[in-house]
């Protein structure tokens, strides 16, 4: 059982990012949002990456996907 983790997406704001976060944890996945100090003033200090990195554990990948798939379908859209 591997607990190494990997990135299931990259977001482009942390507040995506830990909001999908949220909706794993609700699942009873572990999600992990890393964010930069930096992003919020546009500054990328990543290494070159653009973008949040929202990750879970290699044995959740496949469970997250499909919890976020569910969760996407079953949302309701605001029209302003």
């Amino acid at each position: 059982m591997s607990k190494d983790l990997v990135t299931l997406m990259i977001l482009q704001t942390e507040f995506e990012a830990n909001i999908l976060a949220v909706i794993l944890r609700d699942h009873g996945i572990d999600a992990f949002v890393f964010a930069s100090a930096g992003i919020g003033m546009g500054v990328y200090l990543s290494g070159g990456t653009v973008g949040v990195p929202l990750q879970v554990s290699r044995e959740n990948v496949d469970t997250a996907r499909q919890v976020l798939i569910e969760n996407k379908r079953n949302s309701i859209d605001i029209d302003w």
